[in-house]
């Protein structure tokens, strides 16, 4: 019976380690997945690059909502209890979706969790600090952070001066690299605004080096400056791979199941 019953275990082990799959959606640079907060059910971005949990306040209104509550999160199989939400006016942010966004997930949501995300096809995955399954991976960095938001060291050119320097990893970001406005110069009555997240300009930077890989002629935008920050990193550097966020490391790998 004890043989049988580890045999059990074996044979059920990868489906409880793929429990938390889920798919997701990636569109304008965010990652999107389903989700319920208190029992509002719908589609939420993704975004390491925001600290906490936000709701639209168009679906807050229509809950009648306070501006700030907490509540229960559950995602990917996971349930987050009593998270601290913020009621935020998202449609800068969501205005480009073809259907309505309920909020952001941030980072410091997940607390300890592991993370797992594929881009293409769009997939999601969380585990309790542990349980992860085991995974090949090409390269391992070291993160740092800021709060609970991952940072990571890169360089960029514009092909006559380098910067080194920490950013921002975001999971969602509407440019594949925005550069900090204090880090930038730019010519005389130049309009920033436009530049700065959630606006229509870009200009191209030569290129980006970051966790091995190289992006050459990158669009990108413009980020207010914050302290210790050179920028941001979206998701579009690292569309062709799978992300895993755990202890403070980011792993890089070509296969989801491997």
């Amino acid at each position: 019976m004890r043989r049988i019953a580890l045999a059990l275990v074996i044979l059920l082990f990868p489906l409880i380690a793929r429990a938390g799959t889920v798919p997701c959606w990636f569109e304008a640079g965010s990652v999107v997945v389903p989700a319920n907060l208190g029992g509002i059910a719908g589609d939420f971005i993704l975004d390491t690059a925001t600290e906490g949990l936000q709701l639209h306040e168009t679906r807050a209104q229509g809950e009648g909502l306070p501006p700030s509550f907490e509540a229960d999160l559950r995602l990917a199989g996971r349930t987050y209890p009593l998270r601290a939400v913020t009621v935020v006016d998202l449609d800068a942010r969501t205005h480009a979706f073809p259907t309505p966004i309920a909020g952001v997930i941030g980072a410091g949501v997940l607390g300890e969790d592991v993370l797992d995300l594929s881009f293409v096809p769009c997939r999601l995955a969380l585990f309790s600090p542990g349980s992860a399954p085991r995974r090949r991976a090409v390269e391992t960095f070291r993160l740092g952070s800021t709060g609970s938001r991952p940072l990571i060291k890169a360089t960029v050119t514009d092909g006559t001066r380098i910067r080194q320097g920490r950013f921002l990893l975001a999971t969602s970001s509407d440019a594949a690299l925005r550069l900090s406005a204090e880090a930038v110069s730019l010519p005389d009555q130049t309009d920033m605004a436009p530049l700065l997240p959630y606006g229509p300009a870009r200009r191209t930077l030569r290129a980006l080096s970051v966790a091995g890989l190289l992006a050459e002629n990158l669009p990108t935008g413009l980020t207010p400056a914050q302290e210790g920050q050179l920028g941001e990193i979206g998701p579009q550097v690292f569309s062709g791979w799978i992300l895993r966020i755990q202890s403070g490391r980011l792993s890089l790998r070509r296969d989801w199941d491997h």
